[in-house]
């Protein structure tokens, strides 16, 4: 019996309840009532559960993890071995502390001890460990007088120093790592020359708090002298450092309050720190003048007032020498943050808020460029960076930036400056930015800097911000194209100089933006998320407007754009036309494809020559009367009955009605001067109404029958009467100056009437009933005839045709193959026609391929493989030379031997029902055989025999030559391959000097097998008689006949002893259908 912790406590918790329980059992005889002996105490478990690592002076939580199997946890005791850490709770489960703060990684132990109820213990312990708090920073700065040369440089943070030595440059970098006690101390830095020439140079910087320069630090965690200016250690800074301390009475300054307001105190006192700097700079830099022996260092030189009077007295000798000195230190940035930089004696440190005499200058170099537009102030040379000099990121997924690239693109296009000179070019030079060619910008660093920018366009970019741009206020042309990323173009407020404004394809939809751009002469919004366009009326100096494919509906706004001369609005709403009588200078508009029904306002257009109104609702066209300057007019696709109203149009030359159920036509005869006229699906029916337009040289008059169908709803059987349709087209036979005349899809079945059309160069009767075709003969300029489905059975006129059309198409027709087939034939001997269509069925079966199901004539263009065919060094023989192409000819690949070195696709041809095929090789380098014979050959001609009687599964059903083993072995000179392209160089031994060769593969089911007495897997030679199924092979040269025959420029010899025979009945070529082939290798002979 196996007791419970909870019933064994109650069992040997009270002796009296034992008893009773062991009575009431029956406990045996012998009269004994002995107590159980009480099993062994099971000790506790604990863990403890918390962080075992922490900065310093945070709070830590800790708790136990602890369990006891036969009781409960009574106490908790918790110690740690470091008396600084003072534990909250420690006699509880939990606890919690304070991480002590340290300097470095501080390690202590945490211990945990548990009772449980019957006084068994468990202690768990835990090493934390506590890190200090630390900030880093990358500083970087210059050592400089003039230059100071591989300085040691010292930075000190409270009681922290970190030491690194300058360049050559006097550029020193440092990585700082400061411990938090540190954080709001002052940093100092120090810097000793190490050169001969700098001997005794020490040069000082003071700083303010390490977090206060943190604080200017980039977004790469850099502090560089252009955003903590101090951090060059200069002779201005240490005579700066030197009149702070007298000030502090000698003391160093510790704090940063008592170092700003120190530097107020100094501030006003110009003078003294122009005269310490200018004695340093004389001191370090003049070779006439050495730094006394009574002091040390340079520093020294400036704290001895004694020392320092007697050098100042012999630098004041020379009376120019201080004054030019002074004038270098404020001319030179890298010591100066504001010198006065071109001596005009007005400094340029400005404080706006509190200007005091001779500060303030608003121009530091005097180059005419004021400070806050001059990207270099300091350098009456320059006043912008060069393309060079800006750090463009590259876009995703690519090494460079496009924007960058558009850059370069654009100089070289526009201005003729080559890329390898764009780096010293001002970005202010660039007026000009074409970035539409560079799909994948994703950003445009640095755009905000080309401020003399007159035109910028982007197309199909994926530009999402553009708001840069609302800094670039000298924009006179803005273009931004399909670039459906971005949705906010607020920063157009900011471009009031725009003069051209292009939107096509964006999601626009600010029209706010766009009031106040007042200077626009050219804004197009096509495809813009625009409707309402009401508010652009206040754009009065607009002369060009584009608001197609929109959904704008109301064209009114435009009538105060008095400046206006085209207006575009197709492929939108438009159904209100604005009253042109306010539009004096409009010439051009565009209103195809909308909704337009009343058009009476188009009536004032009367010096337009051309106006498209297709795809509308058009039905009355007496409003366009007026327009009797038009020339070109195109209504297709409206909703026209009667084309009363253009008869007054008499100066068209080109006119569209196509698509519209016109049922009076009669104004037509009035347009006398017509050259194009488009009458499709019009229901014309009688064409004499343009008899009199004989300058014709485009009509028309296709799918002109009209056709009534009617469903039985008993049946659902259609019947389709036809109402009217075209028939006859003998009154085109006056319009002789036609060259284009489409009638297709009509009931028209004789044109022989238009035998007079003797410019006829495209001619479309297709889908008509016309039974003969006489009237071609006469069509000499006819280069495209379209004539199927129609009722032609007799082609002879286009057969005794001296020519024929370029084009011609007569599928569909009755006439018989015979003719059909020698209309193509006469097409292709003419080798003029390059697209003729004859009836389908005509065509000839076309001979395919056996297991590859391809045109034979497609198989002989593939590409030759193995090109070279030379068998070494040493040409061997003609036995050697083997050609494939990777194709099939009745289920085996095709190789043959060839004459030539290297061999070209071949030529092959055969008789009509023939078996045999016979094909010439014609190689690219004549081959002399045999060897040194003098004789050239350059044509090798062979033949592939085709039985059909055989079962196409066997491969072999033609003669055995030699070329069907080696193709089957996939043999190349001197190497045997298998059929996984695996080279055999050696057969295995099989003993007494003979061995064993093999080759299986995937490519045939079998194998093939023999023996002779070299090693090398040379191929066999076989040969076979027409019909059999048994070839003779025997092994190929060995290694010392083909030694041999190098060497003496002969055949190599063969060892007839060794002939054996393969049963090719026996095996079977795999179709490639059926093969585990690479997909490239599919229909392909894979060549090792």
């Amino acid at each position: 019996m196996s007791l419970t912790p909870k019933l064994r406590k109650l069992i040997y918790g009270s002796g009296l309840v034992a008893t009773t329980l062991l009575t009431g059992c029956g406990g045996g005889g012998g009269g004994g009532s002995a107590t159980p002996e009480a099993p062994a105490n099971v000790a506790p478990t604990v863990a403890i559960a918390g962080a075992n690592q922490s900065l310093e002076k945070k709070t830590i939580e800790m708790a136990a993890n602890a369990s006891d199997l036969d009781g409960t946890i009574a106490s908790f005791s918790w110690s740690v071995d470091n008396p600084a850490v003072e534990l909250t709770g420690a006699d509880s489960a939990n606890i919690s502390f304070v991480a002590p703060s340290v300097e470095e990684n501080l390690e202590f132990v945490i211990t945990l001890t548990v009772t449980d109820d019957d006084g068994a213990t468990a202690t768990s312990s835990l090493v934390f460990t506590s890190k200090p708090i630390k900030k880093s920073l990358f500083i970087q700065g210059l050592v400089k007088d003039e230059k100071i040369t591989y300085a040691d440089v010292t930075l000190e943070i409270g009681d922290e120093s970190f030491n690194v030595r300058a360049d050559s440059q006097g550029t020193y970098s440092i990585d700082l790592e400061v411990d938090e006690r540190n954080f709001d101390n002052l940093v100092k830095i120090t810097a000793l020359g190490t050169e001969d020439k700098h001997a005794g140079v020490k040069l000082i910087s003071l700083l303010e708090s390490f977090n206060t320069v943190k604080a200017s630090e980039t977004s790469q965690e850099f502090v560089l002298a252009n955003n903590y200016f101090g951090v060059n250690v200069t002779n201005v800074t240490t005579a700066e450092y030197v009149l702070l301390k007298r000030l502090n009475n000698g003391n160093e300054i510790t704090t940063e309050a008592r170092l700003h307001e120190l530097q107020q105190l100094l501030a006003a006192d110009f003078k003294q720190i122009q005269e310490l700097a200018s004695v340093l700079k004389v001191v370090i830099d003049n070779p006439d003048y050495d730094l006394p022996e009574a002091v040390s260092d340079t520093l020294e030189l400036l704290n001895n007032n004694e020392v320092y009077t007697q050098v100042l007295s012999e630098i004041n000798s020379d009376p120019e020498l201080i004054a030019t000195t002074i004038l270098e230190i404020w001319g030179d940035h890298d010591l100066v943050e504001f010198p006065d930089t071109d001596g005009d004696g007005i400094l340029n440190i400005c404080d706006p808020a509190n200007p005091t005499p001779n500060t303030c200058d608003p121009d530091f170099d005097n180059d005419g460029y004021l400070n806050e537009v001059d990207f270099y102030p300091l350098d009456k040379n320059k006043y912008a960076p060069t393309i060079g000099a800006l750090t463009f990121r590259p876009d995703p997924g690519r090494n460079s930036s496009r924007f960058r690239h558009c850059i370069t693109y654009t100089a070289n296009v526009v201005y003729g400056v080559d890329g390898s000179d764009l780096d010293d070019t001002s970005i202010l030079e660039i007026k000009d930015l074409d970035c539409s060619e560079f799909k994948e910008m994703t950003h445009t660093d640095n755009l905000q800097y080309f401020t003399h920018l007159n035109s910028i366009s982007f197309k199909n970019a994926q530009l999402t911000d553009l708001s840069v741009l609302a800094e670039l206020t000298n924009l006179k042309s803005l273009s931004i194209q399909n670039m459906p990323e971005l949705v906010n173009f607020d920063f157009l407020t900011n471009l009031t100089n725009l003069e051209k404004l292009d939107l096509t394809g964006s999601k626009f939809n600010n029209l706010g933006a766009l009031v106040g751009l007042t200077k626009l002469s050219n804004l197009n919004l096509n495809g813009a998320l625009v409707s309402d366009l009401t508010s652009l009326s206040s754009l009065v100096n607009l002369n060009s407007l584009d608001v197609s494919y929109t959904q704008v509906s109301d064209l009114t706004f435009t009538e105060s754009m008095t400046n206006l001369s085209s207006l575009y609005a197709h492929n939108s709403n438009v159904q209100t036309l604005p009253d042109f009588t306010k539009l004096v200078k409009l010439n051009d508009v565009s209103f195809y494809d909308n909704n337009i029904v009343d058009i009476s306002p188009l009536a004032n257009l009367v010096a337009f020559t051309s106006l498209d109104l297709h795809g509308n609702k058009i039905k009355n066209l007496n409003p366009l009367s007026s327009l009797t300057s038009l020339q070109t007019l195109n209504l297709s696709d409206n909703d026209i009955n009667s084309l009363a109203g253009i008869e007054a149009l008499t100066e068209l030359t080109s006119l569209s009605l196509n698509i519209n159920p016109i049922t009076d036509f009669s104004a037509l005869s009035s347009l006398t001067k017509l050259e194009a006229l488009n009458l499709s699906e019009t229901g014309v029916s009688d064409l004499s109404i343009i008899e009199a337009s004989t300058a014709l040289t485009y009509l028309d008059v296709s799918n002109n029958t009209i056709v009534e169908t009617e469903v039985d709803p008993q049946t659902q059987e259609e019947t389709v009467t036809v109402i009217s349709s075209l028939t006859d087209v003998s009154p085109l036979a006056v319009h002789t100056n036609l060259t284009t005349l489409l009638a297709n899809n009509n009931t028209i079945d004789n044109f022989n009437s238009l035998n007079t059309l003797i410019n006829l160069q495209r001619l479309n009767l297709s889908a008509n009933e016309i039974v003969e075709v006489s009237a071609v003969a006469s069509m000499a300029a006819l280069e495209r005839l379209y004539l199927n489905a129609n009722n032609i059975s007799d082609l002879t006129d286009l057969l005794e045709a001296t020519t024929l059309p370029l084009t011609l198409h007569i599928a569909g027709n009755p006439h018989s193959c015979e003719q059909n087939n020698w209309l193509k034939e006469k097409a292709e001997s003419l080798s003029l026609v390059s697209d003729f269509v004859g009836n389908e069925e005509c065509k000839e079966p076309v001979l395919r391929d056996a297991i590859t199901n391809k045109p034979v004539s497609a198989i002989f263009k593939r590409e030759v493989l193995n090109l070279s065919r030379s068998g070494g060094s040493t040409n061997l023989g003609e036995i050697d030379m083997v050609a494939c192409i990777g194709a099939m000819w009745n289920g085996y690949p095709l190789c043959w031997e060839s004459n030539s070195a290297t061999s070209n696709t071949p030529v092959c041809s055969a008789e009509e029902n023939a078996t045999q095929m016979i094909c010439k090789d014609t190689g690219w380098d004549l081959y002399e055989y045999p060897v040194n014979s003098g004789k050239k050959w350059k044509i090798a001609e062979w033949s592939l025999e085709f039985d059909s009687s055989i079962p196409a599964g066997n491969v072999f059903r033609d003669s055995f030559e030699r070329r069907l083993i080696l193709t089957i072995l996939h043999t190349d000179y001197a190497r045997i391959y298998n059929g996984n392209g695996d080279e055999f160089d050696v057969c295995p031994s099989i003993g007494e000097g003979q061995y064993q060769c093999t080759i299986t593969g995937d490519h045939f089911e079998g194998e093939i097998s023999w023996v002779q007495d070299f090693p090398n897997a040379h191929f066999p030679r076989c040969s076979a008689q027409a019909g059999s199924s048994i070839a003779t092979c025997t092994p190929g040269a060995s290694p010392d006949a083909l030694l041999n025959a190098a060497y003496n420029g002969v055949i190599p010899e063969l060892d007839d002893s060794q002939s054996f025979e393969v049963d090719f009945s026996k095996i079977r070529i795999v179709p490639f259908s059926e093969r585990s082939t690479p997909v490239e290798c599919e229909d392909d002979i894979c060549q090792p």
